[in-house]
């Protein structure tokens, strides 16, 4: 209801999301969470800046239920030893979850994933570390209500990986509306151990999506069966 009154026009948009503090104490006190406004949001001269503090305060409170949340749901599931487990998989509630490595063409155990980040509704990129590689995932309906994390696309981000002379590491990576930026980690023998040589690997969304799924490249090509999922 309060969402579609915003809807009504710019002034009740403004009154309801950007200038009343009412709404954000509603939300705050339905959940009986903590309506303490901290000392480092500054002082709240007006009713403006009173909002975006509790907005800003009702974010944080759930941001941090949701991700408590999530863990005590997915660690279970995790700790399963079963790859066959019922557990594998949760039905989505704030999140969905599907243990990796129990997928085909998985990164290898020890590898660390140093990002996630948003490419758009439904689907997340991820960068593993030690493969250097970057995967496109998208949440897709699996046997009626259940949900899937379905690889679209894997890629190596290693400028290096046709030589042995090098290795690269994966260390970060950002995206904007247009562009991948990837930091990657160069060793060689070449150079002293005590110097961190970095490389910027800058590519175009479009053209990571022209590449293909880790189980489509080991199949030489061709359709991802379901069970490749």
């Amino acid at each position: 209801a309060v969402a579609s009154c915003c809807q009504v026009c710019r002034s009740w948009n403004r009154e309801i999301g950007q200038d009343s503090p009412n709404l954000w104490l509603h939300l705050l006190q339905r959940q009986e969470w903590s309506q303490e406004i901290p000392a480092h949001m500054g002082a709240q001269d007006s009713n403006a800046d009173q909002c975006r503090a509790l907005r800003s305060l009702f974010q944080n409170h759930y941001v941090a239920v949701r991700d408590a949340r999530a863990l005590a749901l997915a660690i279970p599931s995790m700790q399963s030893t079963s790859r066959q487990s019922t557990q594998s998989v949760l039905p989505e509630i704030e999140v969905t979850y599907q243990a990796f490595g129990s997928r085909k063409h998985a990164p290898h155990d020890t590898d660390i994933c140093v990002a996630v980040e948003e490419w758009a509704p439904n689907h997340v990129l991820a960068g593993y570390a030690n493969e250097c590689s970057l995967r496109l995932f998208q949440a897709v309906h699996f046997r009626g209500k259940e949900k899937r994390c379905k690889e679209l696309v894997c890629q190596n981000v290693d400028p290096y990986k046709s030589t042995k002379k090098r290795t690269c590491r994966l260390n970060a990576v950002g995206l904007d509306e247009e562009t991948i930026g990837c930091l990657c980690h160069v060793s060689s023998s070449k150079l002293d151990d005590d110097i961190s040589a970095f490389i910027l690997v800058v590519m175009q969304r479009e053209d990571f999506l022209m590449g293909e799924s880790s189980a489509v490249a080991a199949k030489g090509g061709g359709d991802v069966t379901s069970e490749e999922l």
